[in-house]
């Protein structure tokens, strides 16, 4: 702010015909994030891996990975019989955009609990991407808002799959935030 008064000796008032010019500035034009990078980083991710029943906390890679590369987020299970395990990895955004990304879930073992689902700040589902019970493709593309937590989850049930050597795998790719842009980067006017 900039204040030009025709007489500054007499404090904060403005008198006479002085000129005022007030400038407001805005962060430069928001640029969309591409990938597991910046923001989206794997350290600003909130993984978690934990028994279904009890809550017991996992030791990481033991019974199932959470990988980031630059351009996947890859979860999956390695089961058990008889315990569940549960593999997540939570994003909580700070601004209002649209995020949207393609997802593969093999689904190998069907029934079992996951997905891809989108929450708000008090917890309540916006969003249900993926439930995760069936093999499931397909690409998401959702407006979120500051406060919103996009959570990623495979649940395993417990039962190897039958006839297979696979494991549940949870998928995504090309994961793109575009910020919504402000209404105007920059005003001024003089008094």
């Amino acid at each position: 702010i900039r204040d030009r008064d025709s007489d500054p000796s007499n404090g904060p008032i403005i008198d006479g015909c002085g000129e005022f010019t007030y400038t407001v500035r805005v962060r430069p034009e928001n640029v969309a994030t591409e990938g597991f990078v910046g923001d989206f980083a794997p350290e600003e991710w909130i993984t978690s891996q934990f028994t279904f029943n009890g809550g017991f906390p996992l030791t990481p890679g033991e019974n199932g990975t959470i990988e980031f590369t630059d351009e996947e987020l890859t979860i999956t299970t390695f089961g058990n019989l008889f315990e569940r395990y549960l593999l997540r990895a939570d994003y909580q955004f700070s601004e209002e955009g649209v995020v949207s990304f393609d997802y593969d879930f093999n689904g190998v073992d069907v029934n079992f609990d996951g997905g891809i689902i989108l929450y708000t700040f008090e917890g309540a589902e916006v969003e249900r991407i993926s439930s995760g019970t069936t093999p499931d493709a397909g690409s998401a593309s959702i407006n979120v808002g500051p406060g919103n937590t996009l959570i990623i989850v495979v649940n395993d049930d417990g039962f190897p799959p039958i006839g297979t050597d696979e494991f549940s795998t949870i998928v995504v790719s090309d994961f793109v935030f575009s910020p919504t842009p402000p209404m105007m980067d920059e005003f001024a006017f003089t008094n």
